[in-house]
């Protein structure tokens, strides 16, 4: 019921209609075919300047949604002998994306876990916790409109979350002339 609430609710917002059943069961069937190759995904990141990706797309051609596994442990562990960063998978389902539904990885903690279960001491001082990683996976996600009002696709490269690690969160430095600047 939530699904279908949600699905007419992007379906009305949307800038542009899907293309009818035939059309998109073409164009995944054109995706699919170009994806049967020797070599592993991976190597498509050799081109990754050569195709759009999840960033630039602009956010009206985005429906994702993520829905959680019920019977999947969330919850963070007081330790974990195999992994100081354990993670579940999630579904993350947008209906502008071939294909639709993708198995994301989230972090059970936010706090890098210890052998003995304890938490690294001054964590708040190294800035450590659990982060995602990722991984860039081609996908064909609805870009623009045709003249005639109907989503068109292209292939794009995706995020794809696939475990969390223990590390710092990026940080941005900026000079204080950069500051000044976008004060004045």
């Amino acid at each position: 019921m939530v699904i279908l609430i949600l699905q007419t609710y992007v379906a009305s917002t949307s800038p542009c209609r899907h293309p009818d059943k035939r059309k998109l069961g073409k164009i995944k069937i054109e995706f699919l075919k170009n994806r049967s190759t020797i070599y592993s995904d991976s190597f498509n990141m050799l081109y990754i300047n050569e195709k759009k990706n999840y960033y630039q797309i602009d956010d009206k051609f985005k429906s994702q949604r993520i829905m959680h596994i019920s019977w999947l442990n969330k919850n963070c562990p007081k330790y974990d002998y195999e992994n100081p960063c354990p993670h579940y998978f999630a579904l993350d389902v947008d209906d502008n994306r071939i294909p639709k539904v993708l198995l994301q990885a989230k972090c059970r903690c936010s706090e890098c876990l210890q052998k003995d279960g304890n938490r690294p001491k001054h964590h708040d001082q190294t800035g450590l916790g659990c982060r995602e990683i990722y991984h860039y996976s081609v996908v064909m996600r609805a870009t623009k409109c045709s003249d005639d009002g109907e989503m068109l696709f292209e292939e794009v490269y995706e995020p794809i979350s696939v475990g969390c690690a223990c590390k710092r969160p990026k940080r941005i430095t900026m000079s204080n002339d950069s500051i000044e600047n976008r004060i004045n």
